[in-house]
């Protein structure tokens, strides 16, 4: 989840709604103990659907982000906004050369036996991500009778993207 200095709101915008002044409230909270980060996210993920630049650009960054947690995160939430900005991030995960990777859970009782949470590769959540967001004639893996997107998948998705790609990158700004 993103620092509250992180989850500020673009200064081009005259007013905030209802749901952007919530998402500061809720963000004021991160750190005190009494946080809901669900709903954090909830908010985040409509403040960026209701097509504010800042927080659809801190989720595209944390696309990139090295931190497993925090790039799983946003690929769900790019996956819930949608748009041509986040197809474009899913894509460039596509070639993400990280694999399986795994966090350990830390526990406040020592005594009590630990997890690891282990975290896809990002272009196989990437690959999951955008089969359900981009209307594209694709095979899913569960209609080929696969239970799991695999590496082929990954570059399926990858000739779909070289291909089509024009229609979904936005031109330069001056």
């Amino acid at each position: 989840m993103l620092p509250f200095s992180e989850i500020a709101f673009s200064d081009e915008a005259p007013a905030e709604s209802p749901v952007q002044i919530q998402l500061r409230e809720e963000a004021g909270k991160i750190g005190s103990g009494s946080e809901n980060l669900q709903l954090i996210k909830n908010l985040r993920i409509e403040v960026a659907r209701m097509g504010d630049q800042a927080e659809r650009k801190r989720i595209r960054e944390a696309l990139r982000d090295g931190d497993p947690v925090r790039q799983y995160e946003a690929i769900i939430m790019a996956k819930a906004v949608r748009g041509s900005d986040m197809i474009c991030g899913l894509a460039e995960l596509l070639s993400d050369t990280n694999g399986y990777r795994s966090i350990s859970l830390a526990g406040a009782n020592p005594s009590k036996r630990q997890d690891d949470v282990v975290f896809a590769p990002p272009r196989i959540e990437a690959a999951k991500a955008l089969a359900e967001i981009v209307n594209a004639p694709l095979v899913s893996p569960s209609e080929k009778g696969k239970p799991i997107f695999s590496e082929e998948d990954v570059v399926m998705w990858k000739k779909w993207w070289d291909e089509n790609k024009q229609q979904y990158e936005q031109p330069a700004g001056p």
